[in-house]
């Protein structure tokens, strides 16, 4: 028989649809992008090619609902107990992600020993600390997608210590996050204004105090009323595609391009908040949605290393089959990360919390639990 946690572990029941949505968006959106070489057809049309190049934005997406979680969990917790128990937090934010994190990381390294890459290692032990986009030029770093991780690792480092800090001055939790996000956002505008372009992107595309635009989004929409109101959330739905639209398709001076992650930012966060508005909207079940979010972690970490491989073992195979291919891979070893690697960690934080608060401790991905 099924402990509770076991059951509660990947209850589709106990999820938010909506937010498995977004999550399963984000990250097809993303393997499209660096499936446009190989992968997809060459003679698409502009609109198509142009929503496949703006694959990086699932990455602002990913930011947002992060932030909007992470803040959630702080905010919960600090209502319930009166305080932030930071060193808790770590270790659950750790015990979630690096566990896949390091087994991709060993994998990518054991691979020099069979592919030789364009790119060598420098400050390897930076990879370690999450550091590689800030001690390396972007254009220098091997395991070039973990930027992402090295974002999201220092988000979950430093927010629970500036929130502590900022609570000796308020003892408004939700102010201090707000105050919090105008600050990240800040040092974002600022940090991209000082920064130089790299590795053929924009300046600042990678750099973590770069890109905090998406997180501080979502901590703010944490904060906000929560109130059922559909002409709201129609009207924030349609100014989010307007943005998006605009973001995609629209051709925008290299001044706002370097911006862009903002606005886009707001974009994300207005679908996020309408839907969490709109009980017909945040129920909504997209079919394979939940399979595709409980496995988002995975399949970012791995997706690149799937398409390499596939590319230079296919050559000559035709772009359609390559891409059942890639499907079917995908799934399988994301599958069989998740299962063997992050569940497992999983499992454990979780058993050990039960026995420290001595009741059943729910280890969902999401709101009320976690994304």
């Amino acid at each position: 028989m099924k402990n509770s946690s076991q059951e509660s572990l990947n209850s589709e029941s106990s999820r938010i649809a909506a937010l498995d949505n977004l999550r399963a968006f984000a990250i097809i959106w993303v393997i499209l992008l660096h499936c446009e070489q190989g992968c997809l057809p060459k003679d698409s049309n502009s609109t198509v090619q142009n929503f496949v190049r703006a694959g990086g934005f699932g990455v602002d997406l990913f930011f947002v609902l992060s932030g909007f979680l992470i803040s959630s969990i702080l905010i919960k917790g600090h209502l319930k107990s009166g305080k932030i128990q930071i060193a808790k937090f770590w270790y659950r934010r750790w015990m979630r992600t690096l566990p896949a994190y390091y087994v991709t990381l060993f994998v990518v390294m054991l691979g020099d020993a069979f592919y030789e890459s364009k790119v060598p290692w420098s400050n390897r032990w930076s990879y370690f600390l999450f550091l590689q986009t800030s001690v390396n030029d972007f254009g220098d770093v091997r395991f070039a997608w973990s930027w992402s991780l090295c974002v999201e690792e220092l988000f979950y480092f430093a927010l629970p210590i500036t929130t502590s800090l900022s609570l000796l001055f308020t003892f408004n939790i939700k102010l201090a996050i707000r105050c919090i996000s105008l600050a990240a956002i800040g040092i974002s505008f600022v940090g991209r204004a000082l920064s130089e372009s790299s590795g053929g992107h924009l300046p600042g595309y990678a750099v973590p105090y770069c890109r905090l635009d998406g997180l501080a989004c979502g901590m703010v929409i944490s904060t906000l009323p929560k109130f059922q109101n559909k002409f709201w959330s129609f009207a924030m739905i349609l100014t989010a595609l307007v943005i998006l639209g605009a973001s995609v398709w629209a051709v925008t001076p290299t001044g706002f391009k370097i911006h862009q992650y903002f606005p886009v930012s707001i974009a994300f966060s207005l679908i996020l908040y309408s839907v969490m508005l709109n009980d017909s909207w945040r129920n909504i079940r997209i079919p394979g949605a939940y399979s595709v979010a409980a496995i988002s972690y995975s399949l970012y970490l791995i997706h690149p290393i799937v398409i390499v491989l596939l590319l230079k073992l296919t050559p000559n195979v035709d772009w359609m089959f390559r891409l059942l291919f890639l499907v079917i891979l995908l799934a399988l070893l994301a599958t069989a990360l998740r299962c063997f690697v992050e569940l497992p960690f999983l499992f454990y934080r979780d058993k050990k919390s039960i026995g420290e608060i001595g009741h059943k401790a729910i280890v969902s991905d999401q709101i009320p639990v976690k994304l």
